[in-house]
């Protein structure tokens, strides 16, 4: 591979470096689009989840109250 590079005119390496820098550039911006979705999408979990025990503390909370003269 190294020798390859070599044969080359600088000009053809040099492409080839700006490309796998912009392949990087790209990868980074995914990879940082991946983990902020999952980040969105556990803290909407973890919110609907406290949400749904709040509702059912405070259902159990009437329930018992209604059973009570």
């Amino acid at each position: 591979m190294a020798i390859d590079l070599l044969k080359q005119p600088l000009f053809l390496v040099e492409q080839s470096n700006q490309e796998l820098v912009a392949e990087n550039l790209n990868l980074k911006n995914s990879n940082k689009m991946f983990v902020t979705l999952f980040v969105v999408i556990g803290l909407t979990l973890a919110t609907l989840y406290v949400i749904t025990i709040v509702q059912v503390s405070n259902y159990n909370k009437i329930s018992s109250d209604e059973s009570e003269p």
